[in-house]
C-alpha cells in the first residue's frame, strides 16, 4: 500500500459522515446495492490511485463528494472486465 494510501486510511473514521451521506444519494439514485467497501475502493482505485501529496481532509471530501453515479458505474464495468470470469459476450 502507498503511503499516500495510508494516510487516507487514517482518515477514513473521520470520513465516515461523508461517506454515508453518498451512499445515502446514491440510494435515493436507485443504487442501493452499492456497500462502504466497494465505494471506498473505487475512491482508492481512481481518485486517489496516483496521488503524491499528503493528503487533506477537506480534498478527500471534496474527492468524495465529487463522485457521481456514473464514475463509480465506470469503476464497476472496468473492474468487471479485469475479472478472470467475465467471457466476451457475457452482459454486465
Amino acid at each position: 500500500m502507498s503511503a499516500f494510501r495510508e494516510k487516507v486510511s487514517e482518515f477514513k473514521p473521520k470520513l465516515q459522515v461523508v461517506i454515508e451521506s453518498k451512499l445515502d444519494e446514491f440510494k435515493m439514485l436507485g443504487y442501493d446495492t452499492v456497500s462502504e467497501d466497494e465505494l471506498w475502493q473505487c475512491l482508492e482505485n481512481t481518485l486517489w490511485r496516483k496521488n503524491e501529496d499528503d493528503p487533506k481532509l477537506f480534498q478527500l471530501v471534496e474527492d468524495i463528494l465529487s463522485l457521481t453515479v456514473n464514475d463509480y458505474m465506470n469503476y464497476i464495468r472496468i473492474e468487471s472486465f479485469k475479472s478472470p470470469t467475465w467471457q466476451f459476450g457475457e452482459s454486465i
